[in-house]
């Protein structure tokens, strides 16, 4: 059984005195203390406004001079089979392991099933349910002990002698070769178009803002001179905040803050394009 009693009536008809409202303000001073702020105006040029697509004889000089962002490395699909070399047992155990792997290896080469044999032998729990394989490689993605004995590999084969790793020693077939090459243009041509077209308008929006700054600073009326040069200008007011985690800051907060009275910041780089904001009130 429960019984519910409504609050809103009890509010309403709740009356609070003055002194207690300061009482209760001077408990906690600190949770209605508004951070510094800074009433300023500002305009943003926007890269947008400055597109213009890449031309192809651009595409071709930046696939030249950039070909190594292109290039696919050689591939291989493998799989191996892995004995540990036990932390104790000095070079008998070493000598064990090796002899176990060469074992794997005589078999594999004789015509057995590697992934039988990698399902009841390899000593890599995270591969030997699935037969020992790795999947596709490349070249950086694993030990250099294991991709010298892998790269070396062509398709179908098995290593000839185990392949000593920090890991103990493997046995590795390679059962696909992919070789690597450079990327056609035509199949990079929009990535490289896109690329550049916004680097390109981000350095005109760039070079527009700081043609416009001195006029801007120089003016009596910042909103009205905007207007003059066919700019949007707003007023806002930024907060100072606290810093954040890793030292991170807003950029604009950061160069609003540094601006003598009535300064003018240089181009500030935001989401929405390059801002020329001026302090016009300091709020403490």
């Amino acid at each position: 059984a429960w019984a519910l009693v409504e609050v809103a009536p009890l509010v309403a008809t709740a009356t609070v005195s003055d002194a207690e409202l300061g009482t209760h303000l001077k408990a906690r001073t600190d949770e209605f203390r508004q951070p510094e702020r800074r009433k300023i105006q500002y305009v943003t040029v926007s890269p947008k406004d400055f597109g213009r697509p890449a031309s192809d004889a651009d595409l071709e000089k930046y696939y030249k001079e950039h070909a190594a962002e292109f290039e696919t490395p050689r591939q291989a699909r493998a799989s191996h089979i892995l004995v540990r070399v036990p932390e104790t047992g000095g070079s008998e155990a070493e000598d064990k392991a090796k002899a176990k792997v060469a074992e794997v290896i005589r078999r594999a080469r004789a015509g057995e099933d590697f992934a039988k044999l990698a399902r009841e032998l390899s000593e890599d729990p995270g591969t030997a349910p699935n037969g020992g394989d790795l999947g596709l490689v490349r070249k950086g993605e694993l030990v250099p002990q294991f991709e010298q004995g892998l790269f070396a590999l062509a398709k179908g084969e098995v290593t000839l002698e185990p392949v000593r790793t920090p890991y103990g020693f493997h046995a590795i077939k390679v059962f696909e070769v992919i070789e690597g090459g450079k990327k056609p243009l035509k199949e990079v041509a929009a990535q490289i178009r896109d690329r550049l077209t916004a680097e390109a308008a981000e350095n005109a929006a760039k070079a527009k803002a700081d043609e416009i700054r001195p006029a801007l600073q120089a003016a009596k009326d910042f909103m009205a001179e905007a207007k003059k040069l066919g700019l949007a200008p707003t007023e806002s007011t930024v907060s100072r905040t606290q810093a954040a985690p890793l030292g991170r800051v807003d950029p604009l907060e950061e160069a609003t803050f540094a601006l003598a009275a009535s300064g003018v910041t240089p181009a500030v780089k935001t989401p929405a394009g390059f801002v020329l904001a001026k302090s016009v009130e300091s709020i403490p």
